[in-house]
């Protein structure tokens, strides 16, 4: 009986084994920023939300230390597309709250690449 088992698990693991390998991309990384304790009908409001989606895309992004030249620009591209999404969803917060509108979650997502 023992035989039999060892003999099972060997053909299930050579079965499993023989399956297709499929990679998944990595999903690019996001990080939430929440602006629920800001007054975003104000100049300093907007302006603390500005800093925390450009420290937010600074953190997905960029890499301290010395890095080649490629990874650099990459760590930069990433950055700019970053931060320019994030002021984009800044802008659409502001426009909504002039207009009285309640946002739901009051944070936007910051995605690096």
């Amino acid at each position: 009986m023992k035989a039999l088992l060892i003999l099972a698990s060997l053909v299930a693991g050579t079965a499993a084994a023989a399956q297709p390998v499929m990679v998944i991309a990595d999903a690019p990384r996001t990080e939430r920023v929440s602006f629920a304790d800001l007054d975003l009908t104000s100049a300093a409001g907007v302006g603390a939300l500005q800093d925390r989606v450009r420290t937010a895309a600074t953190r997905l992004c960029i890499e301290d230390g010395v890095q080649p030249l490629s990874v650099k620009l990459a760590g930069k591209a990433c950055f700019n597309a970053a931060y320019a999404d994030g002021l984009d969803q800044v802008s659409q917060a502001v426009d909504a709250r002039r207009a009285g509108v309640a946002i739901a979650g009051a944070a936007v997502s910051v995605r690096g690449q």
